[in-house]
């Protein structure tokens, strides 16, 4: 597969350097060339923003995006021909004619448009997988994800929409390749370019490993998206013009970006006093009402039904999950102490009378657990917890249950699986993660096996979704009315904001479909009403965990004590 690349000026961001990069280095793909497109030859300084004729707009807009752009890796400027060495550069300018010559000589089966201002694509010839670009926002029509974002902050909005797509000419609907939704106020400005953008460099790359595997039945197919409230909306063409939304953020005068940079200082602000004096302070409930009721059950106004929680402890209780023996119910939960930064799993029991005892730690090993996903297996009882920082999937067997563990098998090796969750289905098992190491709460992964200790294969199509949204596993996944679901977390707007509940429509090994069809929110009235990030079956009972954020002084000391720790020990060493 021949990929031909536009680029604007032979000094590009980084994002792109490294998407020419990936590209380069997938399996089956040749590199036809990286066309110089951009009509300027002016390349920047090197630290990102550079200047280019296309980056238009007043004075205050152009000064608050190189601002921006410096402080953040991704939009550092560094030159395309290092990132592929051996492959041609030829510079068109804006000449029409050299460009039809370039793809008429080199043959590209696509070509991956990533100067925003050249607008030569209609003019072109047709190629076997068309023209690709980015497309920013949740309506498109931003040339950048810089006025994406801007327009976030400015209009106040949790998540930020990327799509790699392929552009159709007329009136077809364009196609969506990739798609990812991200947090958009979680960070700084400058974190949040540099995430996307990070995650967008990849795209190109997954795109035609699909192609080249047979595998990307999305190719010619018109696409929809997945809005916010589960409906799907066609995706209207992108063929070259201004988008209004674009528009709009590039014409911003000097009143719309001193209220950006107040926006910034505020946001500075929250993230400073939250870092160091808020705590979450999260809690185990038990619903008496079986996990699938939770579909169609209205519950309180926030959807949840009224909640048994666990008595108030000083170290926080989160991810619970149980088994009942003889008549009891058993908790495996994540029990988490700020002092030592690390998370141990614990187990409570149930009494005769629905008391709780005292809980009792089970699994603690050097570095933090959490997520102890419990599973029955041919008479057995297997515990599964999350353990990125071992780079391992690991398989605990009860011995003497709760107390005693072993270790059975490692699953997956070299991968920091978060929230790892298995489950049978369809005669195979099936395991559904985050990566700590891409996106641990936008990115999901998933495996399978015959058998439950192995071997463990990858998804031909990982990472299968991203979506900050409904991506990270949040529990057991159960079936209603002989469909799949799976409940999701959904950390748009903080981590644990909420749980949604995914109907999981494909699910091959090499196909995987899934849509939202409830969200799951806090009880707003009730004493943990800041998150919810756990939903999971325990017979006919259902096991969730809240938390609940305070102004904390005491954890102040003790991140301060921990920072200075750290120092050192680094200074030790």
């Amino acid at each position: 597969m021949r990929v031909a690349i536009a680029v604007e000026n032979r000094f590009v961001q980084q994002w792109i350097a490294d998407c020419v990069r990936k590209l380069k280095l997938q399996d089956g793909v040749e590199l036809a060339g990286v066309l110089i497109a951009g009509e300027s030859a002016e390349a920047g300084d090197g630290k990102g923003g550079g200047k280019s004729k296309g980056k238009s707009g007043p004075f205050g807009y152009r000064w608050l995006e190189r601002r921006i752009s410096r402080r953040c890796p991704a939009m550092r400027r560094t030159d395309v021909a290092e990132a592929a060495p051996g492959v041609p550069v030829p510079e068109t300018r804006g000449d029409g004619e050299a460009a039809k010559r370039f793809i008429a000589d080199r043959k590209p089966d696509v070509l991956l448009n990533l100067a925003p201002d050249f607008l030569g694509e209609a003019s072109l010839p047709e190629l076997r997988y068309g023209i690709w670009r980015f497309d920013y926002g949740p309506e498109g029509g931003f040339r950048t994800g810089f006025e994406m974002l801007l327009a976030g902050l400015l209009r106040k909005r949790e998540t930020a929409t990327i799509r790699l797509i392929r552009a159709r000419r007329g009136q077809q609907a364009d196609v969506v390749l990739k798609q990812g939704t991200f947090a958009a106020s979680q960070h700084s400005f400058a974190s949040r370019m540099d995430q996307i953008h990070r995650f967008a460099s990849e795209w190109p790359a997954y795109a035609c490993r699909d192609i080249v595997r047979g595998n990307a039945v999305y190719l010619d197919q018109a696409s929809a998206e997945i809005v916010e409230d589960g409906r799907t909306d066609p995706v209207p063409s992108m063929t070259p013009k201004p988008g209004r939304a674009s528009s709009s953020v590039h014409a911003a005068g000097g009143a719309a970006v001193v209220r950006a940079l107040v926006l910034l200082a505020r946001d500075k602000a929250k993230r400073f006093l939250t870092r160091w004096f808020v705590a979450e302070h999260w809690n185990v409930g038990i619903v008496d009402r079986p996990i699938e009721s939770f579909l169609d059950e209205p519950g309180s106004e926030s959807g949840m039904p009224e909640v048994d929680w666990l008595p108030k402890r000083p170290q926080f209780m989160a991810d619970p999950f149980g088994v009942q023996i003889d008549g009891r119910l058993h908790l495996l939960v994540e029990e988490y102490d700020y002092a030592s930064g690390k998370g141990v799993i614990s187990s409570i029991r149930r009494g005769d009378e629905p008391v709780f005892g005292p809980e009792r730690t089970v699994l603690n090993l050097p570095f933090h657990m959490s997520y102890p996903y419990l599973l029955r297996h041919e008479g057995e009882i297997y515990c599964i917890p999350e353990t990125y920082q071992a780079k391992e999937v690991a398989l605990y067997k009860a011995i003497r249950f709760p107390n005693e563990w072993e270790k059975a098998a490692t699953l997956i090796e070299g991968f920091q699986a978060v929230d790892a969750t298995p489950f049978r289905h369809d005669g195979r098992w099936w395991l559904l993660c985050t990566d700590e190491q891409t996106g641990w709460n936008s990115h999901l992964y998933i495996w399978h096996a015959d058998d439950l200790l192995g071997p463990w294969r990858p998804h031909e199509m990982n990472p299968v979704k991203m979506d900050v949204r409904s991506a990270r596993p949040a529990g057991t996944p159960f079936y209603s009315r002989g469909e799949l679901f799976r409940p999701a977390q959904d950390c748009s707007r903080t981590y644990g904001g909420a749980v949604v509940l995914n109907r999981i429509r494909t699910l091959t090994p090499r196909e995987f479909a899934e849509e939202p069809v409830r969200r799951l929110a806090p009880d707003p009235r009730g004493p943990y009403r800041d998150g919810l990030h756990t939903l999971s079956a325990a017979g006919g009972l259902t096991l969730i965990d809240s938390k609940r954020e305070s102004i904390y002084f005491k954890v102040f000391m003790i991140r301060v004590v921990s920072i200075l720790k750290g120092k050192l020990r680094i200074d030790a060493g």
